[in-house]
């Protein structure tokens, strides 16, 4: 994955690291978020894929990811995560 030097930033130069959609991996899994949107993957366990409207469910209360209103979000930031489903 191609990524942008964060030195710019550091040294305090204003929206150098602008990026459309963040991407952390840990050992539990992998997200993608693009600043509204947070798409979920964890490697294992009975809701392994999660994705939430951080506008309209901020807390992350419950589990958007069968909303088809977000089929073609979901598809995008699956696309960060690994996941051509």
């Amino acid at each position: 994955m191609t990524g942008i030097s964060l030195k710019p930033a550091a040294e305090g130069e204003p929206d150098c690291a602008s990026r459309g959609v963040i991407v952390a991996e840990s050992e539990l899994g992998i997200m993608a978020a693009d600043g509204r949107h947070k798409y979920t993957r964890y490697f294992s366990g009975a809701n392994a894929e999660q994705f939430y409207d951080l506008e309209k469910n901020p807390g992350e209360m419950y589990n958007q990811i069968n909303d088809e209103k977000y089929k073609d979000v979901i598809k995008k930031l699956r696309g960060f995560c690994g996941q051509a489903l």
